[in-house]
C-alpha cells in the first residue's frame, strides 16, 4: 500500500507533468517576479520597436526599397509579429505566476508564434541563398530573385507556413508551458510525423543558410584580392557581411532554445531542465529579433542616414514647440 502512495507521489510531483515548475512558477519571490517580467517586458518591446523603425526606414527612403531588402522587411516583419503574439503573455504569465488564457487563446498563440518563428527560418534561407547567387553565381539570380519573384517567395513561405501548421493539427494539444513561459505543443501527446517535418522545415532551411554563408565567407577571405577582375561592387559586399553577421547572431541566440525543444522532442519528455534554464533560453531566442535592428543601424549607412533623420527630426519638433 505504501509502495502505490509512493509511485502516485512520485508521478504527481514528476516534472514530466508540470507541477514542480508550476509551484515554482507561482510561489517566486518579488524581486525575482519583477525581475523575471522586466526583462521579458524590455526584450520584446525593444525587437517591436526596432524592428517598426526598420520598416518605417524602408518606407520612408526608395533607396531602402531595393530587392535585396524585401526580404529584410519580410524579417522585421516576422521578428515584430513573433514579438506581438508571444511578448505579453508571457509577461503576463511571469507577473501572474501562472496562465489562464483558456484553451483556445492558448492554441491561437501557439499557433501565431510556431507560424513566426518558422517563417523567420525561412525567409533567413531566402536571404542566404540571394546572397549566395549574388556573390557567386549571377545567372541564378538574375532568374531567380526578380523583384516580383521575391515578392511571391514571401507570400508563399508565409501562406504555407500557417496553412501546415493548422491543418496538420500540430497544435491542437497545447498547454502553457510555465519554464519556456509561452503557450507550446505538448510533444508527448500531438502526432509525431507533422512534429518531425516541422523540425524539417526548421533544421533543413538551416544547413542551407549555414551552406551559402560559409561559401560566402570563404569568397569574401578572397575578395580583396580578386577585386580588380570581380564584377561584385564593394556595396555588395558589405550587404554580404551584414547579413553573415545577422544569421549568425540570430543562430547564436536561437540555438539554446532549438537545443532543448529537439532534446525534449526526441526523448518524448518535457520538463528535463531547470526552469531557469528554460526562460533564459526563451529570453535568448527573443533577444534574436532585437539584434537586425541594431546591426543595420550600426554598419548600414542608408539605414544610419534614415535613423538619423527620424531622430533629428523629431529633436527639431520637441524644440520647436519648447517654451522660451
Amino acid at each position: 500500500m505504501s509502495a502505490i502512495n509512493e509511485n502516485s507521489t512520485s508521478q504527481i510531483e514528476s516534472p514530466k507533468y508540470g507541477e514542480k515548475y508550476r509551484l515554482e512558477l507561482a510561489n517566486r519571490g518579488q524581486a525575482i517576479v519583477i525581475q523575471e517580467t522586466a526583462t521579458s517586458a524590455v526584450i520584446s518591446s525593444i525587437a517591436i520597436v526596432g524592428n517598426f523603425l526598420v520598416l518605417l526606414a524602408v518606407y520612408r527612403n526608395p533607396n531602402l526599397r531595393k530587392t535585396q531588402v524585401l526580404y529584410v522587411s519580410a524579417l522585421a516583419v516576422a521578428d515584430m509579429s513573433m514579438n506581438v503574439v508571444l511578448g505579453p503573455p508571457a509577461a503576463y504569465g511571469l507577473a501572474m505566476g501562472n496562465e489562464d488564457f483558456g484553451k483556445v487563446p492558448c492554441v491561437i498563440i501557439a499557433i501565431l508564434g510556431c507560424t513566426s518563428g518558422t517563417y523567420t527560418y525561412l525567409i533567413i534561407c531566402l536571404m542566404a541563398v540571394q546572397r549566395y547567387s549574388t556573390m557567386l553565381n549571377t545567372r541564378l539570380h538574375s532568374t531567380l530573385f526578380t523583384r516580383r519573384k521575391v515578392k511571391i517567395s514571401i507570400a508563399i513561405t508565409a501562406t504555407g507556413t500557417l496553412t501546415f501548421i493548422v491543418i496538420t493539427g500540430i497544435l491542437s494539444d497545447v498547454q502553457f508551458h510555465p519554464g519556456f513561459a509561452c503557450c507550446l505543443a505538448h510533444y508527448e501527446k500531438v502526432d509525431k510525423v507533422p512534429v518531425w517535418v516541422m523540425l524539417s522545415l526548421i533544421s533543413i532551411p538551416a544547413l542551407i543558410s549555414h551552406f551559402c554563408y560559409i561559401r560566402i565567407w570563404r569568397y569574401l577571405r578572397q575578395h580583396r584580392e580578386q577585386m580588380a577582375q570581380s564584377a561584385i561592387s564593394a556595396a555588395e559586399v558589405k550587404t554580404s557581411r551584414i547579413f553573415l553577421l545577422v544569421i549568425n547572431s540570430f543562430s547564436i541566440c536561437l540555438a539554446p532554445f532549438m537545443i532543448v525543444t529537439f532534446i525534449e522532442i526526441f526523448t518524448g519528455t518535457m520538463y528535463t531542465v531547470p526552469r531557469q534554464v528554460y526562460l533564459a533560453t526563451t529570453n535568448l531566442a527573443g533577444f534574436s529579433s532585437c539584434i537586425n535592428p541594431i546591426i543595420y543601424a550600426a554598419l548600414s549607412r542608408p539605414f544610419q542616414q534614415e535613423f538619423g533623420k527620424m531622430f533629428v527630426c523629431k529633436r527639431r519638433r520637441n524644440d520647436a514647440v519648447a517654451p522660451v
